[in-house]
């Protein structure tokens, strides 16, 4: 783009305005410029249309007198022409230099008047509008919409979701086709039963529209019936023909039905727990939005007593809730109502813990089951440890020889653990104090039902204790029992 110099702006001020719009240095329009201090082409290219409307100049009557008037309509409407010309010529090449003012020539700017100009008036697209309207279907699509369709067309295709083919998507994938379409100016192609004229402009930016929209098609459809009829269309590039037949083949009744169980089956596997991602909230957002797309998809809403029935079972092992379900049941019972489910999901939705609670929930469950999983795996590293049989003849010779081996060691060191406790050990230099292991002390249950008790005094004051027993016999002495108590 070349940069003009300023003896080169006021060339082509003087150009456009003498030579293009035919008006000489004595008309209104040059006097209020020139009262305005305009005389460069840049000057008058960025004005606006108020600006052009309020242009005023200095009259001098022939007492000499000066007032001020308005400039005359018709060359206010010259220079909105001219500046619409020029705006016109960016959006059509997409640039515009300086020097194009002075290539300007009066035959050129006189066509685009005639020709281009009345479409834009009549259509209500002003060409210095940054966003213009297209493709709305209402009023005249000239073609430098076409145009500017065409050079905008590659930045959307990115924002159209894949679709896989499955039935159980459809309607997402249509909500969302539909939205992105009409935010990038192809809603119609979608939407509309309109088709514009044959030969019209507006038909050929639908035409453009269409094939652009197949190509979306042919990029974003990956499988499924889908991709059978995006390819019966590769040769027309009918993006619309498509489109339609996708509604007429996923909207049938036949895979409405198959819809219907596959979105009972989700409702009926979904369960509430502690270990849920994103916790109640988000499980409670998860249910409303699976029982949206199936009203979506089948055109019915669930009665709202089968809603209650698949929430109730969703949430039944979810501890926090049990109290508030319960609560609700009262309720209905006491008034006499059924629960509704809009009630129902505003009350839980109220009382959802928070999520520092949920995460010491969680963070106590996974304890948990840590720990029965380290009980569970502890053979692994203690060879003291018995080992499940199956688990067990997987093992080495050599690792089932060491186990056996540690085991008969770990079982002897445990009888001769209990011999020792059952002898009379000193517990002081003196011997006057003696002590029974408490894992070995008759416990009160077992003195009950003993066949037999020996007691006995000794001349120290010391208390003897035989208790038969057919398992095992404890003998004491001088020992205190405080575990006999009875409580």
């Amino acid at each position: 783009m070349t940069t003009m110099t300023r003896s080169r702006g006021v060339e082509a001020f003087e150009h456009v305005i003498t030579k293009v719009l035919k008006l000489d240095k004595n008309s209104q329009l040059w006097k209020a410029l020139e009262d305005d201090g305009f005389n460069t082409i840049s000057d008058i290219a960025t004005l606006t249309d108020d600006e052009i409307n309020a242009l005023q100049f200095s009259d001098i009557d022939a007492t000499g007198n000066t007032s001020i008037k308005p400039v005359m309509k018709k060359q206010r409407k010259l220079l909105t022409h001219l500046l619409k010309w020029r705006d016109w010529t960016s959006r059509q090449l997409n640039k515009f230099d300086a020097e194009d003012w002075i290539k300007l020539t009066p035959e050129t700017f006189n066509d685009f008047r005639e020709n281009q100009l009345p479409d834009l008036i009549r259509s209500g697209s002003s060409a210095t509008s940054p966003i213009p309207t297209i493709g709305t279907g209402v009023g005249i699509v000239t073609s430098s919409e076409v145009q500017l369709f065409k050079r905008s067309i590659d930045k959307s295709q990115n924002d159209f979701p894949k679709f896989n083919g499955s039935a159980t998507k459809w309607t997402s994938i249509k909500q969302s086709y539909i939205a992105v379409a009409s935010n990038h100016g192809i809603g119609r192609i979608l939407t509309s039963d309109l088709v514009p004229f044959e030969g019209s402009k507006d038909r050929e930016l639908f035409d453009v529209q269409n094939k652009y929209f197949y190509n979306i098609l042919k990029l974003k459809i990956t499988g499924g019936k889908a991709k059978v009829i995006v390819n019966q269309h590769a040769v027309d590039l009918d993006g619309r023909s498509a489109w339609r037949k996708f509604i007429d083949y996923y909207e049938q009744k036949g895979i409405v039905s198959l819809n219907k169980a596959h979105f009972f089956e989700k409702l009926s596997s979904m369960r509430l727990s502690v270990n849920y991602r994103g916790g109640p909230n988000k499980f409670l957002t998860d249910f409303e939005t699976v029982l949206t797309d199936m009203g979506n998809t089948l055109g019915e809403d669930m009665a709202d007593s089968d809603k209650v029935g698949f929430l109730t079972t969703a949430i039944a092992d979810y501890q926090p809730f049990k109290s508030i379900k319960a609560s609700l049941d009262t309720n209905a019972l006491m008034t006499k109502s059924d629960i509704s489910f809009d009630g129902m999901l505003q009350v839980l939705y109220n009382n959802c813990p928070s999520a520092t609670k949920q995460q010491r929930s969680l963070n106590s469950v996974n304890s948990r089951q840590r720990g029965k999983s380290d009980q569970v795996n502890a053979w692994k590293k203690d060879f003291t440890l018995w080992v499940p049989h199956k688990i067990f003849k997987t093992l080495p010779e050599s690792e089932q020889k060491a186990r056996r081996e540690a085991l008969a060691k770990a079982k002897k060191a445990k009888r001769d653990a209990n011999i020792n406790a059952t002898q009379i050990v000193p517990s002081d230099p003196d011997g006057t104090t003696m002590t029974v292991p408490v894992d070995l002390a008759p416990t009160f249950r077992e003195i009950m039902s003993a066949s037999k008790i020996d007691k006995k005094n000794s001349a120290d004051g010391d208390t003897w204790l035989r208790i038969v027993k057919p398992c095992r016999v404890v003998k004491m002495f001088t020992c205190s029992l405080p575990h006999l108590e009875v409580l």
